[in-house]
């Protein structure tokens, strides 16, 4: 496997560990952020940005931005700034609901942050803004803490402060976005339709059956583009071995119904074949 790939599928754990404070029942949804949205699409002025994750309460909307590795300090703060710059009116519009203060939340794995010029470098760039704020995540610990700066929930600060305790092993809700390479849509894709050949008792599919399966991922900035991706993905199931083509809009997996171990050996390869193409 690839270090882009491990670094992307360290960076999908982190948005699900974050994804998992805001879900029925947790400690954050009681505080009053009942709603939350993974990887949405906001489009400003022709522009379309994919934060990761969006929760909001009635006093507040937090846009966070996870990061896998060491801080960059003109990247990470250049994207959070961005979103700062937007007017709340046109959050207001978005979300379809009123915003009356935004505030910008990097994440890092504790880790990470140990490295000082990275660390410092980004601190003096947010000493210098309102509203961004770094949290950090203690994996082996599973607990989220206030890294730096103040929320102006001084209930969310209180329990930053005392430690957010997380699961050991995140939830999965969020398994591609935008930038995802082909292989991981490819695999989330083929374990899917696997699924549904069980469920409907059938191997085959269609484009349409394809994106249906996967609609409830962001993974493309528009239609034209998400059925390019799925194409694609499509594609590489076929070098794989998880698939044959029936025509230009149908396919068919090479599956044997009660007897699958030699898809999933197959499937469970598909992330290791370096020879397969990186990105869509």
């Amino acid at each position: 496997m690839s270090i882009h790939l491990q670094n992307h599928i360290e960076h999908m754990k982190l948005k699900n560990w974050i994804h998992s404070l805001f879900e029925t029942c947790q400690t954050l949804y009681h505080l009053g952020y009942t709603d939350v949205r993974p990887t949405p699409l906001v489009t400003i002025d022709s522009k379309t940005m994919s934060p990761d994750i969006i929760a909001w309460s009635k006093e507040l909307t937090l846009i966070f931005e996870v990061k896998s590795g060491s801080p960059n300090a003109d990247e990470d703060f250049d994207q959070v700034k961005g979103y700062l710059e937007i007017p709340l009116e046109v959050w207001e519009k978005y979300l379809e609901l009123p915003v009356s203060k935004v505030e910008t939340v990097l994440l890092y794995f504790e880790n990470n942050l140990k490295d000082s010029k990275g660390r410092e470098a980004l601190l003096n760039k947010i000493s210098l803004q309102q509203n961004v704020i770094v949290w950090s995540l203690d994996e082996r610990a599973g607990q989220i803490r206030l890294f730096y700066g103040s929320h102006s929930d001084m209930h969310l600060n209180d329990l930053l402060k005392a430690r957010l305790p997380v699961s050991l092993i995140p939830p999965q809700r969020i398994f591609v976005q935008p930038d995802s390479p082909t292989r991981l849509l490819a695999r989330e894709l083929f374990l899917r339709l696997f699924q549904r050949a069980y469920r409907i008792r059938s191997k085959k599919f269609s484009i349409n059956d394809a994106l249906k399966e996967l609609e409830d991922q962001n993974y493309a900035f528009n239609d034209i583009e998400k059925n390019v991706k799925t194409r694609n993905a499509i594609r590489i199931g076929m070098r794989q071995g998880l698939c044959r083509s029936i025509n230009s809009n149908g396919w068919e997996l090479y599956l044997i119904l009660g007897k699958p171990e030699n898809y999933l050996r197959l499937l469970n390869k598909l992330l290791a074949q370096k020879e397969i193409e990186e990105f869509m």
